[in-house]
């Protein structure tokens, strides 16, 4: 029997030990398990896909919801026959407004993970653990992706069902983790990485995407880091990182910062490809445009983080040399 096979029949927390010195080629191991520790000091590790996995983008796994207000806390299909897609203490991604029209996962204005606690099958009503944050049109639009019309990216306020594999917590402590040229991903509810070296280059970097919180602290990653889509609470402490990404509008509802080295932080906004003039250009720099973002950092450089919000750009006072 496999290591993942055992680790998914288990109820309780698991630790894995990697003995140092070791090299182990285990990609997806981890994928399924509900509660893992890998743990291994001076060991390295040959894997990209290193967690869970997140929405399947397609017309069958989704439906779409009545206009809701922020404070809610339920929603209801527009079909409710399609309540058979989720079920009482899974996750769903509730989001709108598609800001790319194409990719994986979609690249959602607005979005939040939510827990169900009841389905009203009759009625299309599903009810969450929690109020929601944001408010959600179902008058919002729709753009079909270009290539593969059965995907669906949403637009309107849509709410995503998850796979089951998402729900998984997983922490790597003190290896080595090969990337070559390939991006890594730890796609789950909750990820961190302590103590972690990626050794890697150029843009094959750890994708943090579809996290409900992931959490970098001392990790050493040389190369760029693409923020992908669906963060939602994204914290570095301490660290060095080449470059960090952010070019995607769901890159991360919070990002915290703490006593971290970085080389650059780039960040764009994308559109979908019906609303595109010319080229896509960055903006380069300490420049993050997060209209509805927040934003907190203690950067090591020696010019102070500039904060798009609300349409103006805010200078925080924090200055750090490195």
């Amino acid at each position: 029997m496999s290591f993942n096979s055992w680790a998914r029949a288990q109820t309780v927390p698991i630790t894995l030990t990697i003995p140092s010195g070791s090299v182990c080629n285990a990609n997806a191991f981890a994928t399924g398990v509900k509660n893992l520790v890998v743990t291994g000091y001076g060991a390295t590790l040959n894997a990209s896909w290193l967690a869970g996995a997140g929405i399947i983008e397609k017309t069958y796994n989704n439906s779409r919801v009545a206009t809701v207000r922020a404070g809610a806390t339920s929603v209801t299909l527009l079909n409710p026959r399609q309540s058979s897609l989720f079920r009482v203490g899974s996750w769903a991604v509730l989001a709108g407004l598609d800001t790319q029209g194409e990719g994986y996962p979609p690249n959602q204005a607005f979005f939040e993970y939510v827990k169900i606690t009841a389905i009203n099958a009759a009625t299309g009503e599903i009810t969450f653990s929690n109020p929601i944050v944001n408010s959600y049109k179902s008058t919002w639009p729709h753009y079909r992706p270009p290539v593969n019309p059965d995907d669906d990216t949403g637009g309107p306020a849509t709410l995503f069902a998850l796979n089951t594999n998402w729900d998984t917590s997983v922490t790597y402590q003190g290896m080595t983790i090969n990337l070559g040229s390939r991006q890594a991903y730890a796609t789950g509810r909750s990820a961190t990485f302590t103590d972690v070296t990626f050794n890697c280059s150029g843009s094959a970097g750890l994708a943090p995407t579809q996290n409900l919180n992931i959490t970098l602290n001392n990790v050493i990653h040389p190369c760029q880091m693409e923020v992908d889509k669906l963060v939602n609470n994204f914290t570095i402490n301490g660290g060095t990182f080449g470059q960090l990404l952010f070019q995607s509008s769901s890159g991360a509802n919070v990002f915290t910062m703490n006593n971290a080295a970085v080389g650059s932080i780039t960040a764009h906004r994308k559109k979908p490809s019906s609303q595109i003039a010319g080229s896509e250009r960055s903006t380069s720099g300490l420049c993050i445009s997060a209209e509805r973002k927040r934003y907190r950092a203690t950067i090591a450089t020696s010019e102070p983080l500039r904060i798009r919000r609300a349409g103006r750009w805010i200078t925080t006072s924090q200055k750090n040399t490195p």
